[in-house]
């Protein structure tokens, strides 16, 4: 059975949501972004969302608590954005326990939902600097076009390390009983059917976000 589940995805995608649902089962302990919490600021701070490039020699940070949860009596689950630069390590360290999900919205409502809840209250989000190297080298002042850009190169980054135990999921998904189930089969675990729907209302246009 699967002992480990690592959940990915952009942000604004519905990863809160996945983690309910894992959470709803009598054998996984589920979190969200544990690394914000967990006595982790040196990962947090390296390895959020803004910062794109990182020193994969600081995979003992996440490899020495994921080591420590394989002989707990449940599953242990965490859903974030910042695994994207480690889903490789983290598939080659622990194959035969670890089942990766790879969250992804359309992407033009990524756009709207992004620009709105997160670039609102930080317009230097793309541009902040730090000790650890300056954020992705090829975003510009345009906070739209910027993520664009961010999604592409996140999804780029993911293709290009070749997982062989992730199984992607559009986030319309998690509002479907079928993909539900086809995610549990894919985990190795009995499904639960609570509710959760991560809705998606409005427009898509791209004009409403000027």
């Amino acid at each position: 059975m699967t002992k480990l589940i690592i959940g990915c995805g952009t942000g604004r995608c519905g990863t809160k949501t996945l983690a309910k649902i894992l959470e709803c089962h009598k054998d996984i302990m589920s979190y969200h972004e544990i690394f914000c919490r967990y006595n982790s600021a040196t990962f947090h701070d390296k390895y959020g969302m803004k910062k794109w490039r990182y020193d994969n020699s600081d995979f003992y940070l996440i490899k020495d608590f994921l080591s420590s949860k394989l002989n707990k009596p449940f599953v242990h689950s965490d859903v974030g954005p910042y695994y994207v630069n480690f889903l490789k390590e983290i598939e080659t360290e622990f194959y035969e326990d670890v089942k990766i999900i790879i969250l992804k919205r359309n992407k033009e409502d990524f756009v709207r939902s992004f620009v709105n809840n997160i670039l609102c209250y930080d317009e230097t989000f793309f541009k902040k600097k730090n000790n650890y190297g300056k954020s992705f080298v090829k975003f510009s002042n345009d906070l739209i076009k910027d993520a664009h850009i961010y999604y592409e190169e996140f999804y780029k980054k993911i293709e290009s390390q070749n997982l062989k135990r992730a199984i992607f999921l559009n986030t319309e998904g998690l509002n479907s009983k079928d993909k539900i189930i086809e995610l549990f089969d894919f985990l190795e675990i009995e499904p639960v059917f609570e509710k959760f729907f991560h809705e998606n209302k409005k427009s898509s246009s791209i004009e409403e976000l000027y």
